[in-house]
């Protein structure tokens, strides 16, 4: 990743490649105000008030500007390109196939985006240049037919861009879009398929209430097999990232086990109450869920 020198107001944050230590410097003087220890830190993501936002090939760090003292630590995983502040929040591309968004105060991941597998080839715009193919995409959040896996992010407008190694996504940012759908259905319900794109996009902006219940909405409806399996997934996502900060909600584990239908899936979700169960001492209930 880049070595990007960071500055704010009178302060100068960087993060040498080859250092153990971020610095941060005086921007009149030159002077050194603190070094702290790297960590794990790959590259520096945003100055925001207090907060240094490092991104780490395990955590996500908020250093204090000030003192260099460590205000939250947020495991989310192995990045896959640099991120960008939107807002008071900022985003995080994963090798995992998704963009985690973070409040920045905070340190909590408060949303997400994945990508969906099934979108039809039609749908994307394919340019082929110096033997290198670029994709564009040509309407609301993309959709690949193989693994996905985000690159540098960088807002431009009303559009979030994704520079991987071999592909360029443009995708709108999720607020505009989602005006737009409302704007579109003031006079009527949603749609089934706009209840399912407006939960994504309430998922990228954190609003994990209203996509809950528009997703929950959904699956009680008559929906082709692709829209239901793609909503099942979603919610399945959003369920596993309630638990991060609910972990004793049995409500939580009791719609997942019915999410959890394949042999893989199903593991994960008895691994998830496993580990939870075992947090709260319950010995007996890790024994029921590893038989």
């Amino acid at each position: 990743f880049p070595s990007v020198v960071h500055i704010a107001d009178d302060r100068v944050v960087v993060l040498p490649r080859q250092s153990n230590s971020i610095h941060c410097l005086d921007l009149k003087t030159g002077k050194r105000v603190w070094t702290g220890p790297r960590q794990d830190a790959e590259y520096i993501g945003t100055l925001h008030g207090d907060h240094v936002l490092t991104v780490g090939s395990r955590f996500c760090r908020s250093l204090s500007i000030k003192t260099g003292q460590e205000l939250w630590a947020t495991r989310l995983g192995m990045p896959s390109g640099c991120g960008v502040q939107a807002g008071e929040n900022y985003l995080v591309p994963l090798e995992e196939g998704r963009i985690a968004t973070l409040d920045i105060s905070s340190g909590r991941e408060i949303g997400f985006t994945i990508a969906r597998q099934d979108r039809d080839e039609e749908r994307t715009s394919d340019i082929d240049r110096d033997n290198e193919r670029v994709f564009a995409k040509t309407d609301e959040l993309q959709q690949w037919t193989g693994d996905w896996h985000p690159g540098n992010l960088v807002a431009v407008g009303e559009l979030v861009l994704s520079a991987g190694a071999n592909r360029l996504v443009a995708f709108p940012q999720a607020g505009p879009l989602l005006s737009s759908i409302e704007r579109d259905f003031q006079n009527q319900p949603l749609s089934g398929q706009a209840k399912v794109r407006a939960a994504e996009l309430n998922l990228a902006l954190g609003d994990m209430n209203s996509a809950r219940t528009q997703l929950t909405e959904v699956l009680a409806e008559t929906m082709p097999p692709s829209e239901v399996e793609w909503a099942e997934t979603l919610l399945r996502e959003l369920l596993y990232l309630q638990l991060r900060h609910q972990s004793g909600n049995n409500g939580l584990f009791a719609q997942l086990a019915q999410l959890s239908k394949t042999p893989v899936r199903r593991g994960r979700y008895l691994m998830q109450r496993a580990e939870a169960q075992l947090k709260r001492g319950d010995f007996s209930g890790v024994l029921h869920s590893t038989r």
